[in-house]
């Protein structure tokens, strides 16, 4: 972590809601891809991204170690994901872009190209939903937000071997899903 977020994350935690809006700034696409790769519809993915961010508000105080703010998060967002899911009592099994929490590049010009981006990231989207969750979050946390191996390892409370091996089971199964 860096000082800068380590400085925010101490100042949130005597109350500085200045402080605790930048973290959210900086952590918000980790919230969401979390939630996301759990939950469908995206107003729910959203509902529960802020939910998840005033839960951590209230219990900041109680963070130990505020180095660890970033997987202290990322925990609280896995359990009100499944939270949800337990009182929605579905399993997600994909999502449709319309009901998804994540956005197809948005950047890409053309209405055909946009067309075929859609239709592949639909299809991308169906075939992370075929994976187990921890491996579907492992993918989502590294090749979506970028997180180091070692990180997503921490987090999940692996080794780097053993997520690495995850993460490639997990590519050589969507390779698989989509030929």
């Amino acid at each position: 972590m860096d000082p800068a977020e380590l400085g925010d994350v101490l100042a949130a935690q005597k109350g500085d809601e200045e402080a605790f809006g930048r973290l959210v700034r900086l952590r918000q696409g980790l919230v969401t891809a979390l939630v996301a790769s759990r939950v469908r519809g995206r107003s729910d993915v959203e509902d529960l991204a802020q939910d998840v961010f005033l839960r951590a508000w209230r219990r900041l105080p109680e963070l130990r170690e505020p180095e660890r703010f970033t997987g202290w998060l990322a925990r609280i967002a896995v359990n009100a994901a499944l939270d949800h899911r337990r009182r929605a009592a579905v399993r997600p099994r994909g999502a449709s872009l319309d009901e998804g929490g994540i956005d197809p590049p948005a950047d890409l010009p053309g209405a055909d190209h946009g067309l075929l981006v859609r239709e592949e990231f639909s299809r991308v989207l169906e075939a992370l939903g075929t994976l187990d969750d921890r491996s579907r979050e492992a993918v989502v946390l590294r090749y979506r937000e970028g997180m180091a191996v070692k990180d997503i390892a921490a987090l999940f409370g692996d080794s780097p071997a053993a997520m690495a091996m995850r993460l490639t089971r997990a590519l050589r199964t969507l390779r698989e899903r989509l030929p």
